[in-house]
């Protein structure tokens, strides 16, 4: 079994998982029925959906501002190195 990220795709089933594993945890120390209306709101495939699609919206951001950093650090460095093998070949001539 190969372990994944969820998707926008797995609202369904986690729709499903997620009020389930919520009930379990907390129907007995709380009024049912507010237990009931809390997960109805927080667990539906529309929520999950919502959810999925800010998170994955996140982490390509994130992804995109890691690369942007790892190419100006790359850049940067890559300047350094050869502004200081220039100064070292004409030191040498």
């Amino acid at each position: 079994m190969r372990l994944r990220r969820a998707g926008v795709e797995d609202a369904e089933r986690l729709s499903l998982i997620g009020p389930a594993t919520f009930l379990e945890t907390f129907a007995d120390d709380h009024d049912v029925d507010q237990v009931l209306a809390f997960v109805h709101d927080t667990h539906s495939p529309d929520y999950y959906r919502r959810e999925l699609a800010k998170l994955t919206r996140r982490l390509l951001t994130q992804e995109t501002v890691t690369a942007q950093r790892l190419a100006q650090d790359l850049h940067d460095q890559l300047g350094q190195t050869l502004t200081a093998a220039r100064l070292h070949l004409q030191a040498a001539l």
